[in-house]
């Protein structure tokens, strides 16, 4: 067992540099978690739903008739994420697991991220349903909860990255930084950490834009939560989980595949769906164009970055870092042959 805090998503997280393109993609991580040792990965993995549930709860408050619906909709989304999601994680490990010895360009160590948000389509057909009929099923409260949580998090944010000193914040920086290429690597010299140091201090990082980025978000989706109530005409006290729309066109047939269990798709209008897959594309990629081009900024510092650190790697310490890879790539495998 090892005793890092290692997974296949942290090793992705290290090759884009600090996970900044995984947050362009948080919807999609929402069964990537931080597994601590190939013991307990099939049990933290299979017990997913349970926790995004409670992640999910602490955001919305659910009430009594919401709390069976969400989490038979979460264990559909992890069994379509088993087979058709684990697949491309496996093949991405492997990928960097024969490219890890050498060095690799920007280019390269940062498709391996790329490879997972251009699934995003597949994402989207599965998310739109389910999500529509949550959203329109949340009440005032609900919103007013939601809202509330969104701050008590951006202050809590703040007090960590916003509310410090720059050399506070550059050493936060450089501390993530070690613990994540140590999960890949092992054992850092001083110098690769003198390294991570300046790589944080030179990667475009600004703490008001990230929180900037973040309120949109949060804005985006607040915004598509009044849409899609306004859409379904729902009642101050939310609207019951399974109604039917009340959109005419909510009985045309759907292109979308239904949950891994073969269970109908929630019964939600076109224009609903449409809605969910405008709100998501928003929270990937920020409308507001200062925001965008400090995203993608990031992003390309985040490739250079992760490029520029392996290079200064040990043959010991890539040859570790491939065997890493490769464990980790059979995790996925066995995750995909032992189904619960």
């Amino acid at each position: 067992m090892n005793a890092n805090n290692t997974s296949p998503e942290s090793v992705l997280k290290c090759w884009s540099g600090a996970g900044a393109p995984l947050r362009r993609m948080a919807w999609v991580g929402l069964f990537t978690l931080i597994l601590s040792g190939c013991s307990v990965v099939q049990s933290l993995y299979n017990n997913a739903p349970q926790l995004v549930y409670w992640w999910l709860d602490d955001y919305v408050d659910f009430r009594a008739d919401q709390k069976d619906w969400a989490k038979a909709k979460l264990s559909d989304l992890l069994a379509w994420h088993r087979t058709s999601q684990l697949p491309l994680y496996s093949v991405q490990l492997k990928k960097l697991a024969e490219l890890s010895t050498g060095d690799i360009t920007p280019e390269v160590g940062c498709g391996a991220v790329q490879a997972l948000i251009d699934t995003q389509g597949a994402w989207l057909d599965q998310l739109s349903a389910p999500l529509a009929e949550f959203l329109q099923s949340l009440s005032l409260a609900q919103i007013q909860h939601l809202q509330v949580t969104f701050e008590k998090k951006n202050k809590e944010w703040s007090k960590e990255w916003l509310l410090v000193s720059d050399k506070e914040r550059l050493e936060h920086q450089t501390d993530k930084g070690i613990e994540q290429a140590q999960d890949l690597y092992g054992k850092l010299s001083a110098s690769q950490k003198d390294a991570l140091r300046q790589l944080a201090k030179d990667s475009g990082y600004d703490a008001p834009k990230s929180l900037g980025l973040r309120r949109a978000r949060q804005q985006e989706t607040l915004k598509a939560v009044e849409q899609l109530r306004m859409v379904a005409k729902t009642p101050e006290r939310g609207r019951p989980l399974g109604a039917l729309s009340d959109n005419p066109r909510a009985s045309e047939p759907s292109a979308q595949p239904s949950p891994a269990n073969n269970a109908p798709l929630a019964p939600t209008s076109l224009q609903s769906q449409a809605l969910v897959r405008e709100w998501l594309l928003n929270v990937l990629e920020p409308v507001d164009p200062a925001l965008r081009t400090y995203n993608t900024l990031r992003w390309n510092m985040n490739c250079q970055a992760s490029s520029r650190f392996h290079a200064l790697t040990t043959p010991e310490q890539r040859q570790l870092a491939k065997a890493r890879l490769l464990r980790y790539a059979r995790d996925a495998q066995e995750l995909m042959d032992k189904s619960p």
